[in-house]
């Protein structure tokens, strides 16, 4: 899917913001992490994703679709605040995932609302994180502040 950015981070500053996403459930379905802004150990939310399969994607297209049905690969991708046509409004989009493009944190409740985006809660249940209104706006005032400022922000992916 092609997506049409327009990217307001400016790369600026020598400090970047690190949101650290630290997996603690997995199923069939799903993957739910905790996400943390920098060195804090208090959380800032709940991260739903579709299940963590550990594939390249980049190097195992044999299924079609399978871009939507895998959670994020361990690593450090940067944030970018983009329009998103499909959803028409300013949002964030995680970048340069291998074998991936588009992904977005937006609203969402459970797997089947995600096509291998991210969805914020505020609280979980199996295969689900309820809240998704109010942690994505509590995520994005933590955020887009710093980013209009010109600070880079990183998403830290951990995977055991």
């Amino acid at each position: 899917m092609a997506i049409q950015t327009t990217t307001l981070n400016q790369q600026g500053g020598n400090n970047p913001l690190e949101l650290i996403l630290k997996p603690f459930r997995f199923t069939a379905n799903s993957s739910i992490s905790e996400l943390f802004i920098g060195n804090s150990n208090v959380r800032q939310c709940y991260i739903l994703e579709r299940p963590y399969r550990g594939r390249n994607l980049r190097d195992d297209r044999s299924t079609l679709g399978v871009n939507e049905s895998e959670a994020i690969l361990p690593g450090r991708y940067e944030l970018t605040l983009t329009w998103s046509p499909a959803f028409k409004q300013l949002m964030l989009l995680v970048v340069n995932v291998p074998g991936r493009d588009g992904i977005r944190i937006h609203i969402a409740n459970r797997p089947s609302e995600l096509l291998g985006c991210l969805a914020p809660g505020t609280g979980v249940g199996v295969d689900s994180v309820t809240g998704s209104t109010d942690a994505l706006a509590n995520l994005l005032g933590r955020i887009v502040p710093e980013m209009l400022k010109g600070r880079s922000v990183f998403l830290n992916v951990i995977r055991p």
